[in-house]
């Protein structure tokens, strides 16, 4: 019998999809800092669980690169 270990997935496609809706509706804060903050919100609402700041700053910033910062 095995036994899974470690922390549970989380699932980053629903993650990825709202910062997607995000992009497309132009619903970015201009500061990614604030978008990182929402989505530690949204991760809390929607998973029950805080996200580390530096774990959404590696999801989000590649984002921010292209879309945001000019």
């Amino acid at each position: 019998m095995s036994t899974k270990r470690g922390r549970p997935s989380l699932d980053w496609n629903s993650f990825y999809l709202e910062l997607t809706d995000r992009i497309k509706s132009d619903d970015l804060p201009d500061k990614q800092e604030s978008f990182i903050a929402e989505m530690q919100d949204w991760c809390i609402k929607n998973w029950g669980q805080q996200v580390g700041r530096s774990t959404l700053l590696q999801k989000i910033s590649p984002f921010y690169k292209k879309y945001v910062i000019k």
